[in-house]
This record gives C-alpha cells, structure tokens and sequence, in this order.
C-alpha cells in the first residue's frame, strides 16, 4: 500500500467522522478503537499507522485553527455551503500543509488532495480544492 491509499483512508474515516459529528476520540486509544471499528468495513494501512495517528490527533487538536484558515480563503462563499466531502479534504488538507509535524511538501499534499477529491467529490471539487489549498499553502 501507498501513502496515497493511507490518505483515502483517512478522508474516508474523517468525513465519516464528520458526518456523524463524531469526534469522539481525545486520546490515542480512543482513536485507535475508532480506527479499528472503521476498519471493519474499509481496509486499515496498518503499515502507516504512524501516519494516521499523526494526521487524525492534529486535525483534531487543531481543528478550530484549520477552519480559521479555511474559512479565511473562501471567497464570497460559506462555510456552511462547502460539502462535507470538500470541507473533510481542505481540512485534511490544511492540516497537513500547516500543523503536521513534519509538514508534507505543499505541492504534495495539494496533489494529492485534488485527487481525493477526483474520486469522492462532484466534478469541480478538484479545481475548487486546488485553489483553496493552494492558497493555504502561500500563507
């Protein structure tokens, strides 16, 4: 498995997160619970645990400042009317270009939230998620 297919996984597991407004995890092994009942259904990378542990426990910890950032960049647009999908990418994404210790490359990070985005938004989410990262990313 690619680190490519450990991000699916993750935008998976947050956006189901999200949409059952279920941030019940504060700590390493409520995450992993959590994980592993997600896993029951869609494939676990176990071999970048590391990875998914890092990016989940950040976006959390610092979900108020990611949406901050976010919500900076959208222009004469609501948070309230971005998709779920789209809001768990940016999000993911942010969190990633910004918080994550170490920080994925932006262009990497960017690249390959577009393509989340290809595959599980409508068809302008990529363009719409492109731009917002990519200022996210000049910040």
């Amino acid at each position: 498995m690619k680190i490519s297919e450990a991000r699916q996984f993750v935008f998976q597991f947050y956006y189901h997160e999200i949409f059952e407004k279920n941030f019940s995890y504060q700590t390493k092994e409520e995450l992993n619970l959590a994980l592993e009942n997600f896993s029951k259904s869609i494939s676990y990378p176990i071999e970048y645990k590391p990875y998914v542990e890092n990016l989940l426990t950040t976006v959390n910890k610092e979900f108020k400042k990611i949406e901050e950032l976010v919500v900076k960049q959208l222009e004469n647009w609501s948070i309230d009317r971005v998709t779920l999908i789209d809001k768990s990418i940016l999000y993911l994404g942010t969190c990633e270009i910004q918080f994550l210790n170490p920080k994925t490359p932006a262009n990497i990070a960017i690249n390959e939230y577009v393509e989340i985005a290809k595959t599980f938004g409508n068809e302008k989410s990529h363009a719409f998620i492109n731009g917002i990262l990519d200022k996210i990313s000049k910040l």
